[in-house]
């Protein structure tokens, strides 16, 4: 199928003027592309089919603000544990010689907050300019909740000027030092993976000295020198007209994904990818391209649900004329590429700039980047060759931190002292042993509260009201022939009271095979659970001496009404 056109009258100089502009997207059909139309006004579309159509330009800063020079964006759900809905843009306005900032709140399409963050230093008026080396402006959120800013940009004298700013709320914004050192130079935000959540990075490209470093924004501090620079990369070459850098964070571990063209349109550029973990480990990755002529641009996704690293690019006959746009991917962290992918169904044109964007785990996504074409001044897109991603299944995460979570709010669950009176005779009334009855209008109170007993992702699909759907519970297959067993022998079962004694004997006993740290125990894994770890925690409570022994030490086997002899049957069985 050929490319799908986004807009057929953009910017004719998008690709020196656009930092970051989306794809945002908010479910695997619904998306928001951030752009400068032919009047130079910045605009946005939205599509709700996956990028099939688009809806119509809608403006973010119109005529009299408009004419921007260059603008960045960045999405709440871009930084890990974020909840929020907004792309928050900042923009140079050549009609109000203006920084400003504003959103776009995605749960409502409204567009709001436009605010002054500052008015063009030294003779107040705008160089006009827009190669990368005479502006460059970035925004990123910290995981804390600051806002940060970092501008560089020239007045027509023409002299350069740098400022950074931090803002706790999009609102009032604070002059701070800014990390740049020369007009040349490139920085681009992100929030850092620190123990301070409101420490940011900046990817920083010292043109003069042909390096790319990371640098480091100490809030405590309130400096860039604290921690000290880290460098990524020597020997990369520059190119004013194009951004030849970008990165994403994995919200999975906070880490920083970073590619970059050592050099533009040259027979020994190398497109390399860095994971960057901390001032401390910065991780080279393998390539993805290695002395590769004709090839330029780069854009970074990542499939926050699996951690898949995806990176587009641009290459063909000849770079800045005839190219096409194509990715590679990894499933392993940068570690090893999947080969060269064609995104571009059409023939290669003069494309001249790419955006990926950015997905949440929680919404879905996809992977499906934009594309400008430079001959024809339109944006593309190709749904075909896009990627979807589904919305991450919910599940438990089972840590430490969580035991007291557990201890406090689902030990009652198996406070109950199921009787004949509360276990009902039916299958649907089953439910008692979780307290509840599971019927279409309870399901969602089962899945948001119970999953952590049945240490399972309990789906619509995995949860059955079958009598062996219960059985991980009672430890028990329950039949017609059984349930009266199950009145008078099973009830003890579940009288078992979880206190910090005997949760701290599951810590010490059962922890490294049940309670594995930042394990997420799915359908997949419980087969095992159940055969494996369901018997080790049974324990035995002998009537004249009521001390709580594991049933390994007791060199027994696991006891059931059905297999246990006279003598055993003086013994109370109980699972935790």
């Amino acid at each position: 199928m050929a490319d799908v056109i986004i807009e057929a009258a953009a910017s004719t100089i998008v690709h020196s003027m656009s930092v970051r502009g989306g794809v945002f997207w908010t479910s695997t059909t619904v998306g928001y592309i951030i752009y400068l139309d032919t009047n130079y006004d910045l605009v946005y579309r939205k599509t709700a089919n996956g990028g099939a159509t688009w809806g119509d330009a809608v403006p973010i800063a119109g005529a009299t603000v408009g004419n921007v020079l260059k603008y960045d964006c960045y999405a709440d759900w871009q930084t890990d544990g974020d909840a929020g809905t907004k792309i928050h843009i900042v923009y140079v306005s050549f009609d109000l010689n203006q920084i400003r900032y504003v959103y776009l709140d995605t749960s409502d399409d409204s567009v709001g907050g436009d605010d002054l963050i500052e008015a063009c230093q030294g003779t107040g008026t705008f160089y006009t300019s827009t190669g990368f080396d005479f502006s460059l402006i970035s925004i990123t959120k910290t995981r804390g909740g600051n806002f940060a800013v970092a501008l560089k940009y020239y007045d027509n004298a023409p002299i350069v000027f740098f400022s950074f700013y931090t803002s706790p709320d999009a609102d009032t914004w604070t002059s701070k030092t800014s990390p740049y050192e020369v007009s040349v130079d490139y920085c681009l935000l992100f929030p850092a993976n620190l123990a301070d959540n409101q420490d940011l990075w900046g990817i920083y490209w010292d043109a003069s000295a042909n390096e790319i470093s990371l640098k480091t924004f100490d809030n405590s501090n309130n400096d860039w020198t604290t921690i000290a620079e880290a460098s990524i990369s020597l020997n990369m070459v520059e190119i004013n007209a194009y951004l030849q850098v970008d990165g994403v964070i994995r919200l999975s571990d906070g880490h920083l994904i970073l590619a970059a063209w050592s050099q533009y349109d040259n027979a020994a550029a190398d497109l390399m990818v860095w994971d960057i973990t901390d001032a401390g480990t910065i991780t080279a990755k393998t390539n993805v391209l290695t002395d590769s002529a004709e090839s330029f641009l780069v854009s970074v996704f990542i499939n926050q649900v699996n951690d898949d690293v995806y990176v587009a690019y641009t290459k063909g006959t000849l770079a800045g004329s005839l190219v096409a746009v194509f990715y590679q991917k990894s499933v392993n962290g940068g570690a090893n590429w999947g080969g060269q992918t064609a995104m571009q169904a059409d023939a290669e044109d003069d494309m001249r700039w790419i955006s990926a964007g950015a997905m949440k785990a929680a919404w879905g996504g996809k992977f499906q980047p934009v594309w400008f074409n430079d001959d024809l001044d339109a944006l593309f897109t190709n749904t075909d060759n896009g990627i979807s991603i589904a919305a991450a299944e919910a599940g438990t995460i089972v840590t430490p931190e969580t035991i007291a979570l557990i201890l406090t709010e689902y030990a009652p669950i198996l406070k109950e002292v199921i009787t004949p009176t509360t276990l009902g005779l039916t299958i649907t009334l089953y439910a008692p042993v979780l307290k509840e009855v599971v019927t279409p209008s309870t399901l969602a109170l089962v899945l948001t509260e119970y999953a952590p007993i049945l240490k399972e992702i309990i789906t619509p699909t995995t949860l059955t009201l079958t009598t062996t759907g219960y059985a991980p519970v009672l430890g028990e297959v329950l039949t017609p022939a059984t349930l009266s067993l199950v009145l008078t022998e099973y009830a003890p079962i579940l009288r078992e009271v979880i206190t910090p004694t005997t949760l701290s004997l599951i810590l010490t006993e059962y922890e490294p095979s049940v309670l594995v740290s930042g394990t997420i125990i799915i359908p997949a894994t419980l087969t095992l659970i159940l055969a494996t770890y369901a018997p080790d925690l049974l324990y035995c409570e002998w009537v004249y001496h009521p001390r709580r022994v594991a049933i390994s030490r007791l060199g027994i086997t696991r006891l059931t009404p059905s297999r246990a002899s006279l003598s055993y049957r003086t013994r109370t069985c109980t699972y935790l």
